[in-house]
């Protein structure tokens, strides 16, 4: 799961639009792929809205920097 860290972040972007923390679930998938001289991991994680079963994928390559994205979806009404 999520480290700490990228919980609270998560939760304080959540709580922004002033939705509940607990209405969502999340999914961190690690990828790896084989690149000339090794190899480059990716986290994916996926992030669903229960209410309305949206769900959003967000790629990236630190674990963290995917909140950004999240936050301009919360933002933007993607959710709901």
């Amino acid at each position: 799961m999520l480290k700490n860290v990228e919980r609270e972040t998560f939760e304080r972007c959540v709580a922004y639009v002033t939705l509940r923390p607990d209405d969502f679930s999340m999914e961190d998938r690690v990828e790896a792929y084989v690149v000339r001289g090794g190899t480059v991991q990716f986290h994916t994680i996926t992030v669903t809205y229960a209410p309305t079963r949206t769900s959003r994928a967000y790629r990236s390559a630190l674990p963290s920097a995917w909140s950004g994205q999240f936050r301009k979806d919360l933002d933007g009404g993607v959710f709901y």
